[in-house]
């Protein structure tokens, strides 16, 4: 009878040290990671003479996906708007049609940035027009982040468009530099798309504004060491750390 007893503890106690290994071999999730998890949320529309489909993310931030639904919201009315002309009794196989994507990325858990790529497409174009349109937030204070929000200096905008410059120079030697000297002028609405990584910033050029539609958008990244010294503090000191 004692054998048997004892026989059943050492089982018990091996039950229980297999199933303490077996946690210890689980990988580990870093919690800071599952609290900025983005979850993708999707529109789907399919209607005779339209198609609209979108993926947008959705964050642990109700604020800030409040913003990002009117921004998809603001995609939708304006695809709907352009379509008020076309004659109703026209039979066409094709369909008007919205797609939007996007990529995330981040400087910090609390400064996040989202690549959205918008394909739209009107019954009677050569092609879709394919554009960029970029958000980046802050989820400490729940706002919209633009790209002077990043600087000391109130000349900042020749800074990045000189190395915007130089940079696109390189990527497209077979383009004219006057098309890409326009696309990268000193002006705001150029450089107003753009996201945020641990160590750069991207800036991001639609179809037609550096190149011709054949060669797509672009993008010019910038190491933040080569602006250092014309971003504002919490990013100076953030780049200094890395």
């Amino acid at each position: 009878m004692k054998n048997n007893f004892f026989i059943f503890i050492v089982i018990v106690v091996l039950i229980i040290l297999g199933f303490i290994l077996f946690l210890n071999k689980q990988p580990k999730c870093d919690s800071n990671q599952l609290a900025f998890k983005n979850n993708v949320a999707i529109i789907s529309q399919e209607e005779d003479k339209k198609n609209i489909k979108i993926q947008y993310p959705q964050t642990e931030n109700q604020n800030i996906n409040n913003l990002i639904n009117l921004f998809t919201t603001q995609q939708i009315t304006t695809f709907r708007q352009s379509l008020t002309q076309q004659v109703d009794n026209v039979v066409l196989e094709e369909k008007n049609s919205l797609w939007i994507s996007y990529i995330s990325s981040q400087f910090s858990s609390q400064i996040r940035s989202y690549t959205f790529t918008i394909s739209q497409y009107i019954l009677g174009m050569a092609h879709p027009n394919n554009f960029i349109i970029t958000k980046t937030y802050d989820f400490d204070n729940n706002k919209e982040i633009i790209l002077e929000d990043l600087f000391n200096d109130t000349n900042y905008l020749e800074k990045i468009s000189a190395i915007s410059f130089e940079k696109l120079k390189l990527q497209l030697p077979e383009i004219e530099e006057t098309m890409i000297k326009k696309g990268t002028k000193a002006i705001a609405n150029n450089f107003q798309n753009f996201a945020l990584t641990e160590n750069s910033l991207i800036i991001h050029f639609s179809s037609y504004q550096v190149a011709p539609y054949v060669n797509g958008s672009q993008k010019v990244e910038i190491n933040f060491f080569e602006i250092k010294e014309i971003l504002k503090k919490q990013y100076q000191d953030r780049v200094l750390s890395n």
